[in-house]
């Protein structure tokens, strides 16, 4: 009879968590993403200069992105 390994064992079961926890809990809703816009987020760099740092608004962008919404991922940030 042959054993399985601990690590063999994690090899099966994290992924398989994985997948279990991306097919079975409730997705994000990101049909209201323009709300996102009206956060402040406190970046240090903006508090101190008042200039928008190279990674403000890269997280909006690409949640926006993901939600299919290429115009207001731009508008956010060119790169996301």
């Amino acid at each position: 009879m042959a054993t399985i390994s601990f690590r063999r064992l994690y090899q099966i079961f994290i992924p398989g968590l994985f997948i279990f926890m991306a097919w079975f809990l409730p997705h994000p809703n990101f049909s209201n993403v323009e709300a996102l816009s009206s956060l402040s987020l406190g970046c240090p760099f903006f508090e101190i200069t008042g200039w928008p740092c190279p990674g403000c608004g890269l997280t909006r962008s690409v949640i926006a992105f993901f939600a299919a919404d290429m115009t207001l991922s731009f508008y956010f940030h060119p790169l996301g």
